[in-house]
């Protein structure tokens, strides 16, 4: 009998431990938010319209699609030529609450 106790306890550890092995390894590859939050990227396009606080880009995405992108400028913001509809730039951004944050904002002053 004790013998059957001991083999039940066992196989009980065993998948206990066969369980919780791949939901921590899941875990571990999933980004933070915050990871998310900060991570810096770029896009390059043609400003559509300029607010008091950003402006709205309009640029193509991977498969050739038209889209449009709203962001929002800071005291932080680096801005290398003037905002001006019509004009191409390429922007350095985060998503920071849900927005989209420009970080550098370089417009081409040949336009």
């Amino acid at each position: 009998m004790k013998a059957k106790v001991a083999n039940v306890l066992a196989v009980a550890l065993l998948l206990a431990g066969v369980v919780s092995i791949p939901m921590s390894a899941v875990a571990a590859t999933l980004p933070s938010l915050q990871q998310t939050q900060k991570a810096e990227q770029s896009v390059s396009g043609k400003i559509v319209s300029v607010r008091s606080d950003g402006f709205t880009l309009e640029y193509t995405d991977g498969q050739g699609a038209a889209k449009k992108a709203d962001f929002n400028v800071t005291a932080e913001t680096k801005v290398t030529g003037k905002l001006e509809s019509g004009k191409s730039a390429e922007v350095t951004f985060r998503a920071e609450n849900n927005r989209w944050i420009a970080l550098n904002v370089m417009v081409n002053a040949a336009e």
